[in-house]
């Protein structure tokens, strides 16, 4: 699948897209939650640490830092994430 054919499919993209980010984000938060409470017991404030960094973390690296590139290299990214996205297409087809 190429990239005229990812354009012409925008919907199943962009949903391929929220899915994948959404389980990362998910389970980055879980992993940080649970290292918190290794470090720092079973406390609320282990959850506001864990929830402060990783909001950060996902604010910086998964929102803005990805779109920023994305504007400033628009066609060599694209070019370059083709095969990464038809994959995800085909593996996340029966979803």
């Amino acid at each position: 699948m190429g990239l005229l054919k990812l354009r012409s499919d925008k919907e199943r993209v962009l949903g391929a897209i929220l899915l994948c980010n959404t389980f990362v984000n998910i389970a980055a938060s879980s992993v940080s939650t649970g290292l918190f409470i290794e470090l720092f017991g079973d406390s609320p404030e282990s959850m506001i640490y864990s929830t402060l960094l990783m909001t950060a973390i996902i604010l910086i690296y998964g929102e803005i830092l990805p779109k920023t590139i994305a504007v400033r290299n628009a066609e060599s990214l694209a070019l370059s994430v083709t095969p990464v996205f038809s994959f995800l297409l085909k593996a996340l087809k029966p979803i």
